[in-house]
């Protein structure tokens, strides 16, 4: 089992095999840490195998969660970001204060970084920490609103063009 900060943590079934998982952000340079659920009562740390270890290396991770945000019944990850250091750059020009959010798509073996053609909001440096997910606007793909360090808080529309169904129940 590797160490963990755990500032944002969520607890899903990513790969639909009945079983919730587990997801933990960390500062940079320690990885995200996913473990599998075994279904008996144990967990397996796939970071590595999943492809999140080198995705989440130089980042520090707040607010996560898995979600559907493309419809395609896998659940991805959107997580917020930043380091706790404003002056972490003087000591690690590699690692920053400011950190644009990750968009990770599951496709069923690993998680892939699709950040970068996700949209122009993936590219903007915020000091990130808390986020809330849901339909806001019921057009049946999760959104999100993302709380910054002294800053405003954001509404991430999802805009992703999709053909996959959603269905809405009226209780």
């Amino acid at each position: 089992m590797a160490d963990v900060c755990g500032d944002g943590i969520d607890f899903q079934d990513f790969d639909n095999d009945g079983w919730p998982d587990l997801i933990i952000t960390n500062l940079a340079n320690q990885k995200y840490a996913l473990y599998h659920n075994n279904g008996d009562g144990s967990f397996t740390y796939d970071t590595y195998i999943t492809g999140l270890a080198r995705i989440t290396l130089l980042h520090s991770g707040w607010g996560i969660n898995f979600l559907d945000y493309d419809n395609d019944g896998m659940k991805d990850l959107l997580i917020t970001q930043g380091h706790d250091l404003d002056t972490v750059e003087l000591n690690y020009p590699a690692l920053h204060y400011k950190e644009p959010m990750l968009l990770v798509r599951n496709t069923g073996k690993l998680f892939v970084d699709v950040s970068r053609e996700s949209g122009a909001v993936f590219q903007q440096p915020w000091v990130g920490r808390g986020m809330a997910v849901g339909d806001i606007d019921n057009d049946g793909r999760i959104d999100a609103v993302v709380t910054t360090n002294d800053g405003p808080a954001h509404i991430l529309h999802n805009e992703t063009a999709t053909a996959n169904h959603w269905i809405t129940f009226c209780l």
